[in-house]
Formats: structure tokens, C-alpha cells, sequence
């Protein structure tokens, strides 16, 4: 057609308008009436009609040709961002969810405001799986623009996403410790899946199999203990359940049953317990009871007892409601969070 073509043969390979060096085989486009006879340099022109060609091929799901016509587009201007997101979605239709995310990344680094590239960047961790990173990766979205439906709503596909992963790692740890006969970690783990996943047939089938061999071995184990570790073991359980009226009396009773030298002993552990129980309960008098014992100890080990107790005197080896030592201590002290 008259006035249609463009180029002269000698124009299909280089730019020679501009001397910009760069070089593509333009024959497809060489009778399209978009580009202009003349111009300072006919790439403006060749990009948009390269973004157009890409685009109709992403419309008609030919998503290769749709990705051959963004690359070449990439070619010529790098900072383009649009073609960056463009190409990443053509890969996605190809299920190419590793080149989906790298040029996603590279959408972002030509414009960190383009939210539809956090999108598609989001998009591709999922597929990934890269749930964490997917999540990050929606949360910097959401500050460029809180009110994006799409982010929020793949925000919550990616939380599942985290949270049956998460379930999957518990699951891959319980049976390597049920494997390696350690029941008491394994029944721990599997809590731990279960308090995320209630019900998973693959958590409760396993924990059918573990309970009564751990029970079977917890018998062992307590058949073998002193009589004095029986009475502590019943003291931790109180303590752990948060019943720590029981857990005094039983400590107690532990304590009147070791004699002077096991008692000094044990004042590291055992004692420390009772006082860390007593003060959690704004026992302060009766607390002072237990803190002779290790008195020695907190002297020889400071550092050790600064989160504790503030070692007393021979004057004053007291601690009371006007003691130093303030309750919200007791909360950050790693005494607190299970008996040694």
C-alpha cells in the first residue's frame, strides 16, 4: 500500500536516525502504517508500537509472542516499567512463575510506586511458594496503597499459605522424632501443629500412634525416680498449669524433705522456683522464707540472680512488700516461663 512502509531495506537492522546504536530485525514491522516516514528517532515510535503488538498478543493468549514483543520493547528503553509488569504477567500465563518474579523485582526497581508490580511480584512468591516473602512483599504494596482490594485480598490467600506451611514443617518434624523414638518432643511438636491446624488427620493420626508409647515410657521413667522427685515433678506440673497455690505447698513439701545438704544443693533450682512462685503470687513475706538457702550463691553468681532476687545480708535477709525487686520483674524473668 502507497505511503505505508517506512524503512528502506538499509533501515531494518540499525537505528541510523539517532546513531544509537541499537539494532533489531524490524522486517514484520516494515509495512505498518503506525511508524511514521520520518522522525529524530523512530524509537518512541517503534515502543509503542511494540507495547501494542504485546498487548494484543496477552488479549489472545499467545503469551510467548506477547513476551518476544515486551523484551524487544525492554530493549530499546530498560526504565520502562510497564513493560517490566507487562512481561511478568506474559510469564505467568506460562505458569514461569521464577521469570514472573524477576521481572516483577525489575518493575519495582524502575518504579517502587507501581503498585500493580507488587502485585504481580506477590503473585509470582506465592506460586512459589515464598509465602514470607509474599507477605512482605504485599505489606510494602499496602503502604504505597492501603485501600488496594487485590493486595488485601491475596493477603489472606498468602496468611493460609503461610499457616499450612508452617503446619507441613510441624508434620516433616513430628515423624522424624517419632522416627528417632524421641515421643516426648514429638507430642510437644505435634501441639504445636495442632494449635494452628485443629483437627489435621495427619497431626491426630500421629499423635494416636505416639501418646501410648510415650505414656509407656513416661511409666519407665517415673518408676525410677526418688521419692523427692516425684514430689518435685508434681510441683513443675503444678506450676506449669498456673496453679501456683499447689505448686507452693508441693514445693514446700519438697524442700522439708531434703535434708541441709542436698537442700543447699539444690537452692539453685529448686529454691529459686518456690521464691519466683511465691513473689508471682505478691507473696513477698513468706517469700523470704526460701531465700536464705541460696544466699551464698546469689553472691557468688550475681548475674545470674540480678533478675531474681537482690542477694540479702546477714542483717537483712528479707525481702517485703518495700523490697526493690517490683513484680513486672518476675514477668520478664526466663525463671517464669518453665520449671528447670
Amino acid at each position: 500500500m502507497p505511503g505505508a512502509h517506512i524503512f528502506t531495506h538499509e533501515l531494518l537492522e540499525v537505528c541510523t536516525t539517532c546513531l544509537c546504536g541499537y539494532s533489531l530485525p524490524l522486517s514484520r514491522y516494515y509495512y505498518h502504517p503506525i511508524l511514521p516516514r520520518s522522525s529524530p528517532c523512530l524509537h518512541p515510535s517503534l515502543l509503542r508500537l511494540l507495547h501494542s503488538l504485546g498487548n494484543q498478543a496477552f488479549k489472545a493468549g499467545d503469551y510467548k509472542k506477547a513476551i518476544e514483543h515486551y523484551g524487544e520493547a525492554l530493549k530499546i528503553d530498560p526504565s520502562a516499567h510497564t513493560y517490566w509488569s507487562n512481561r511478568s504477567a506474559s510469564y505467568a500465563g506460562l505458569g514461569d512463575w521464577e521469570n514472573a518474579a524477576n521481572d516483577a523485582s525489575e518493575c519495582l526497581k524502575a518504579n517502587k510506586n507501581f503498585v500493580k508490580g507488587y502485585f504481580r511480584l506477590a503473585l509470582a512468591q506465592k506460586n512459589l511458594q515464598r509465602y514470607e516473602q509474599a507477605l512482605e512483599t504485599i505489606t510494602r504494596g499496602l503502604q504505597v496503597d492501603f485501600g488496594n482490594n487485590d493486595l488485601k485480598s491475596m493477603r489472606k490467600e498468602v496468611e493460609d499459605g503461610v499457616r499450612l506451611q508452617k503446619v507441613a514443617s510441624y508434620i516433616d518434624t513430628a515423624k522424624q522424632q517419632f522416627m528417632n523414638k524421641e515421643y516426648s518432643a514429638c507430642l510437644s511438636t505435634i501441639d504445636s501443629g495442632l494449635r494452628i491446624d485443629a483437627g489435621n488427620s495427619s497431626l491426630v493420626d500421629l499423635q494416636k500412634k505416639v501418646q501410648p508409647m510415650w505414656e509407656k515410657e513416661e511409666r519407665t521413667r517415673k518408676a525410677g525416680l526418688s521419692p523427692v522427685e516425684k514430689m518435685k515433678e508434681e510441683g513443675d506440673a503444678y506450676y506449669k498449669s498456673a496453679n501456683f497455690e499447689a505448686a507452693i505447698q508441693q514445693y514446700t513439701k519438697t524442700l522439708n524433705k531434703i535434708d541441709d545438704k542436698s537442700k543447699n544443693k539444690g537452692a539453685r533450682g529448686r529454691g529459686e522456683r518456690v521464691l519466683v512462685t511465691l513473689c508471682h503470687e505478691g507473696q513477698w513475706d513468706i517469700s523470704s522464707d526460701f531465700l536464705v538457702p541460696f544466699t551464698k550463691q546469689a553472691r557468688k553468681s550475681p548475674s545470674r540472680y540480678s533478675r531474681i532476687a537482690q542477694p540479702a545480708t546477714s542483717s537483712s535477709p528479707t525481702l517485703t512488700g518495700s523490697s526493690p525487686i517490683a513484680p513486672a520483674s518476675w514477668k520478664s524473668s526466663p525463671m517464669m516461663s518453665n520449671p528447670s
